[in-house]
């Protein structure tokens, strides 16, 4: 049952990907926050200064964990956002294992309209999506980590994680093609107790977003028109274009919300844009309070009913001189489930990807035999050789998040 396609209309595949970069055990691991109020910044980039592809995106709480190949133990820790100041920590072997607290000051930016001569804010959006989808190396395989997780009425029920590779090639108008492969895994899955009135028993829904999903966002042209789909022309929405500068560098952010009087499930957010590429650094968007109200209810047997309650997706790109490539993604979809008896139950979706190396030299399509091609990586349960979530870059997770993954067992039993 695939509630969150007909229901939100997004074709989310997420594909299998192993990072195959040297294993170390040094790391270094903090929080980074505003220094004005103390709270977190989510989805910094971290980063060493010799190698930009060494690096890791703090979580939702601000937390990071980077770990460092011997060969930069003697490098420089790049912590930057856009909107802040960036900061640069010198590492040595005595603060490699240091719990690195790192306070952003927001930085001078200009946020000045632009009348950019013949052309307006969504048809300059659409170029940068098409520019960006141009850009991104294909074919190409990524070897990224991918996390899942599943929650009831604030409670987790599943969670899973993988090393995976994707195979990504970029077919302009025609659909992309992906590819996944599950290199390793773990897995956890624990029942939950719902407290409901009597009649309202409880309700378990499938899980909603695909492994194969997330390298789709390689083509930002595609994810563009999903967000637009209602409003193609920009009859729905309302766009803003501003500049904003940050440390000498200079990057185009394009806001659009959706009109006040148009009654339909509209989504609003940013895109910012490379002023020298015209590609797109990074998109978030979401479904504001105003227009989720007209989420469209589904029925579903015995009376039970299904509303689209929250969506929440952050795509971060990776430039590589004038090219790019995806670098990390996130989704986050909630589906609240209801009846006349009294059945009150939100199910979150979440699901991330984290690229650590990118091979476009040699790539080559997945034989057969390796391809994944199950909706999540639940069912392979625990199949892992190493403790890939130590060796490999990984995303941290929150407080929450790592009561259930330390519920682990260390047995390779297989999760239904």
């Amino acid at each position: 049952m695939r509630l969150l396609y007909p229901i939100l209309g997004i074709t989310l595949h997420l594909i299998s990907c192993t990072s195959h970069g040297q294993e170390s055990k040094s790391f270094i691991s903090g929080y980074v926050k505003d220094v004005k109020d103390n709270s977190p910044v989510l989805y910094a980039n971290i980063y060493l200064k010799s190698s930009s592809q060494q690096g890791a995106i703090s979580n939702t709480q601000g937390n990071f964990k980077l770990l460092i190949p011997d060969k930069f133990i003697e490098d420089t820790l790049v912590i930057s956002f856009i909107g802040y100041e960036t900061q640069k920590i010198h590492l040595s072997k005595n603060n490699l294992h240091d719990s690195v607290r790192v306070f952003l000051k927001e930085s001078i930016v200009v946020l000045d309209d632009l009348l950019i001569l013949g052309t307006t804010p969504l048809a300059f959006l659409k170029e940068a999506a098409k520019i960006t989808s141009e850009r991104c190396v294909s074919p190409a395989v990524l070897n990224a980590y991918y996390r899942e997780f599943v929650s009831k009425n604030g409670h987790f029920t599943k969670f899973a994680d993988a090393m995976v590779d994707y195979y990504v090639e970029y077919r302009g108008s025609k659909s992309s093609k992906v590819q996944v492969r599950v290199r390793e895994s773990r897995a956890k899955k624990q029942e939950v107790k719902i407290e409901t009135p009597p009649s309202g028993g409880d309700f378990d829904i499938p899980q909603q977003l695909d492994i194969e999903s997330l390298p789709f966002f390689y083509d930002a042209q595609r994810k563009l028109d999903f967000v637009l789909e209602h409003g193609d022309n920009g009859d729905f929405y309302d766009f803003d274009l501003y500049e904003v500068t940050q440390n000498g560098d200079e990057f185009y952010k394009v806001i659009f919300t959706p009109k006040e009087a148009v009654k339909k499930m509209l989504f609003e957010g940013a895109f910012l844009i490379d002023k020298e590429t015209s590609v797109i650094h990074s998109v978030q968007y979401i479904l504001p309070e105003s227009h989720k109200v007209y989420a469209k209810v589904h029925k579903l047997p015995f009376g039970y009913r299904v509303q689209p309650s929250a969506m929440n997706i952050y795509v971060q790109y990776q430039s590589i001189g004038e090219s790019c490539h995806l670098k990390f993604v996130k989704v986050s979809a909630s589906l609240h489930a209801f009846d006349k008896k009294g059945l009150d139950i939100t199910h979150v979706f979440s699901n991330e990807m984290l690229v650590n190396t990118i091979d476009h030299q040699n790539p080559k399509e997945f034989d057969g035999s390796e391809l994944w091609r199950k909706k999540s990586i639940m069912k392979q349960g625990n199949n892992f050789k190493t403790r890939f979530w130590e060796g490999q870059q990984v995303l941290m997770a929150t407080e929450a998040e790592e009561d259930i993954i330390e519920s682990l067992s260390s047995t390779k039993n297989s999760s239904n």
